[in-house]
């Protein structure tokens, strides 16, 4: 089977509503996690607004990367932390450094089902949805919330 062939029987199968396309993009996106880190990390570091997280609380001369930000053109391309290294606040450090030095987010995506994510960019910004897939949501970043001013 060709991949034009392949291609069109996937298009067949798969209705844009239909659950099973949800379930092979967050498989995609589990994959991702468990095995592409690395590569993507090599990757990412060659692009402009690439930004490496690291946990605060590690010892500095033993410290690894656990993460990263990718911010192109105000769009946030990526954001990531390492499992291990989640809700320590690694990720909303690495955006508030990133506006501090001037740095602007105006848009991003969120996975639909993931709503840690929602209320983890929801915690920083107003969001305001452009466009709604049965996959992700694409929202526009309104303004910070004033109480992110302070810090």
């Amino acid at each position: 089977m060709n991949d034009d062939t392949a291609n069109t029987k996937l298009k067949q199968n798969i209705e844009p509503n239909d659950e099973s396309l949800r379930e092979m993009y967050l498989a995609f996106r589990k994959t991702m996690d468990d095995y592409c880190f690395p590569l993507i990390k090599e990757w990412a570091t060659k692009q402009e607004g690439f930004i490496t997280l690291y946990d605060e609380n590690d010892d500095k001369s033993k410290r690894k990367p656990v993460g990263f930000l990718i911010v192109i053109d105000g769009y946030v391309d990526g954001i990531y932390v390492m499992p291990e290294h989640r809700r320590k606040g690694i990720a909303k450090k690495a955006v508030m450094d990133y506006l501090k030095s001037g740095g602007v987010i105006t848009r991003l995506h969120i996975i639909r089902t993931n709503t840690p994510a929602l209320n983890f960019w929801k915690s920083i910004f107003v969001l305001e949805p452009e466009n709604d897939c049965p996959v992700d949501v694409l929202y526009n970043v309104v303004k910070l919330h004033d109480e992110m001013l302070e810090k």
